[in-house]
């Protein structure tokens, strides 16, 4: 994507490790060093002198070295004597983007959610029509506990944690959810109890571009016909990269890169039948990226 900038990046490590023991662990982002040191900023014990621990890092220089990078390699080295149990690994970046608008509400630490105890999360920032959502990582020892989300007003949501260690994603409704968010652990032993190192709440909306396709056909004489395509970007974004192709009787009969298609902007272009005498289809493709992403729009055409 173009025209973005990182604003914060933050990795954050959950781990458990045995209370009141000495621990150490060399850490790398892509290849570069991060820290030596084993210092959790939140913690939390449970019944059995573990102590559930959360580590969180600014890498925001790291990461601001490439800003489109979309994969990261975390190397972490237990460089003592001691076991150190990951639990999970989250990278948080925030991104500045002239397409989009964002509100996240990030909850870093240690929570220890323990038999029929309930977490609140309130005055939630939303947009209309935005994509919203609640992630984080559980990890609970008895796994088969039952984690209720949701409010009174809507009703809850259950989630069966069926492993140990859980990744959560919850759509919400921007409209209607967030008025209050509760987190409820249900069917959960005297002992036992979920440990939640981060609550990303995300509610995020783009402009984006809108391609439609028209397509006609048109002949010039009895040997010769044409299509004659109309591609327009309806939207309120730049689709960028635009291709126009157009495939029959198996093979690509036409190709042509575009370019970027502005907002409002279309583009008309007439492509020679004459290879595909006796086919009597043809299908019409156009490509273009998204935020980054490959996105296209077929339509097929009698030519009969």
């Amino acid at each position: 994507m173009e025209n973005i900038e990182v604003v914060k990046a933050y990795v954050e490590i959950s781990s458990i490790v045995k209370r009141d023991v000495k621990n150490s662990w060399r850490l790398k982002l892509d290849g570069i060093p991060v820290t030596r040191l084993y210092t959790p900023n939140f913690t939390v014990y449970d019944k059995n002198d573990f102590e559930l621990a959360t580590t969180v890092i600014d890498v925001t220089p790291i990461l601001r070295r490439d800003p489109g990078q979309t994969r990261h390699v975390l190397e972490i080295t237990n460089t003592g004597s001691n076991v150190i149990y990951i639990v999970g690994v989250a990278l948080l970046k925030l991104l500045s983007y002239r397409e989009g608008t964002s509100s996240v509400a990030y909850v870093g630490g240690s929570i220890k959610l323990e038999p029929n105890s309930t977490i609140v999360l309130k005055d939630l920032t939303t947009h209309p029509k935005s994509k919203t959502s609640l992630s984080f990582i559980a990890y609970t020892p008895e796994p088969g506990i039952v984690l209720e989300i949701g409010n009174e007003s809507r009703g809850v949501r259950t989630f069966t944690l069926a492993s140990n260690v859980q990744d959560i994603d919850v759509p919400i409704d921007p409209k209607a959810d967030t008025e209050k968010l509760m987190l409820t652990l249900r069917n959960a032993s005297e002992n036992s109890y979920v440990f939640i190192p981060t609550l990303l709440f995300s509610s995020t909306v783009y402009r984006r571009p809108k391609i439609t396709l028209d397509v006609s056909t048109s002949t010039e004489s009895p040997c010769s016909s044409k299509l004659n395509l109309t591609i327009k970007n309806t939207g309120d974004a730049k689709a960028e990269s635009v291709i126009a192709i157009v495939f029959s009787l198996g093979q690509t009969i036409f190709r042509e890169a575009l370019g970027d298609l502005e907002a409002g902007e279309s583009r008309e272009i007439r492509v020679s039948l004459d290879e595909t005498r006796g086919a009597k289809q043809a299908l019409v493709r156009v490509v273009w990226k998204e935020l980054g992403e490959l996105q296209t729009i077929d339509k097929r055409v009698s030519l009969s």
